[in-house]
């Protein structure tokens, strides 16, 4: 018989798997007005976040600054986008 253990991934590695599909536009939720896809809020990307973390059994504490930090990763990255395209 063989078993398979499944190694939790750390919240490091979640954060970090976050920001690189964020970053690479993997991350969208609707469309522009001029029907291009439309990354994510950043509450809408720390609440995604949060329920990955959730789903890999970690509970709030451990999780909540990870998330919050993600959500001021996202307002400032946004941000940085909208400068180029004024």
């Amino acid at each position: 018989m063989t078993m398979v253990v499944a190694e939790r991934i750390s919240l490091e590695r979640l954060f970090d798997d976050f920001v690189r599909n964020y970053s690479a536009g993997n991350l969208t939720s609707g469309f522009t007005e001029w029907g291009d896809d439309a990354l994510m809020s950043p509450e809408e990307f720390a609440h995604l976040f949060k329920k990955q973390a959730e789903s890999a059994g970690y509970r709030y504490a451990e999780y909540a600054g990870f998330a919050d930090e993600l959500k001021e990763w996202c307002e400032i990255h946004l941000g940085n986008l909208e400068a180029k395209f004024q």
